[in-house]
């Protein structure tokens, strides 16, 4: 499956999710200019990666771009409040959006604009927004670990699987078996653990729900890993870094695709959607396993 840029159709109108490393990108301006229904969607962890390490500096780079559109920029609401969301597949992207900062997104690049300029008291706030995104990021960081525990999860793939995945060519049904397997208990132990899921989905609204695509994401960037020699070989600000790109991922499902300069992320993104399909084509016969339905949640309590 070979990266392909996405990032510019003429006469369409969508909704993309706009990675990190995207937001300086020129061709981000031109997929602005070029439609004004052309939407930036941004998520929270986007906007804590611009606030942190140099917070003054990497926040005005950021937001530039989307500064000079901003009425063409959708804010998200949390990813903890996301994941509480009920399934249901009428009306999904409508209740990702934070209307309340989306509207107010204009008023926050004014103020970027006074603190640019030196006003202290709005310097001051940006600051705090920093110093709150780079505890988050070390936060995350910390939790490296439990991917390492998570990464056990996978099948024992045979050496011509994992040569496919690593070569990226066409998965197998068995292979997709396989993931869709993983997927499903990986997404179970994220449901039991989240503060804001009270009971474990029903199979038919799994499909619908964060949780489950960032699980499916999540579980294809270990397996890539794996693939490639192991989680051993990534220093953990790398998984780190790699963990967050899989919100971007789960996110872009929900909309119109991904702009990211990231072709691994790329790639994953469009694993995603073929094996989504996929589960969805089979849903009976994921259904008709039990997978779900059967997991005693508190085994999988960490």
């Amino acid at each position: 499956m070979l990266f392909k840029d996405t990032s510019i159709k003429m006469n369409h109108v969508m909704r993309k999710i706009i990675d990190s490393n995207y937001l300086q990108d020129k061709r981000l301006k031109l997929f602005l200019s070029s439609n004004p229904q052309n939407y930036a969607v941004i998520i929270d962890y986007a906007t804590m990666e611009a606030y942190k390490e140099n917070t003054l500096k990497s926040i005005y780079n950021s937001m530039k771009i989307l500064s000079q559109f901003p009425t063409q920029v959708i804010v998200l609401k949390g990813t903890n409040e996301i994941c509480g969301l009920k399934s249901t597949k009428k009306g999904l992207e409508k209740r990702l959006i934070d209307t309340t900062q989306t509207k107010q997104f204009r008023n926050f690049c004014n103020r970027l604009e006074l603190a640019e300029k030196g006003n202290f008291f709005v310097k001051k706030q940006l600051l705090n927004h920093g110093k709150a995104a780079d505890n988050q990021m070390h936060r995350i960081l910390t939790d490296t670990g439990k991917v390492i525990e998570a990464i056990q999860l996978i099948e024992n793939f045979t050496k011509e699987e994992l040569k496919i995945i690593r070569e990226n060519k066409s998965l197998s049904n068995e292979i997709i078996d396989k993931i869709i397997k993983d997927s499903l208990t990986l997404a179970v132990i994220l449901f039991s653990n989240h503060p804001k899921v009270f009971q474990i989905p029903r199979f038919n609204e799994l499909s619908h729900l964060y949780i489950f695509r960032y699980a499916l994401a999540a579980y294809l960037l270990m397996l890539d890993w794996k693939s490639k020699g192991g989680v051993n070989n990534v220093q953990k600000k790398k998984m780190r870094n790699d963990i967050i790109d899989m919100h971007f991922v789960a996110y872009a499902t929900f909309f119109d695709g991904l702009l990211t300069n990231d072709k691994k992320t790329n790639n994953i993104y469009e694993k995603v959607l073929f094996i989504l399909s996929f589960f969805n084509t089979c849903n009976k016969y994921w259904e008709e396993q039990e997978l779900v339905t059967n997991i005693n949640r508190d085994e999988y309590s960490m």
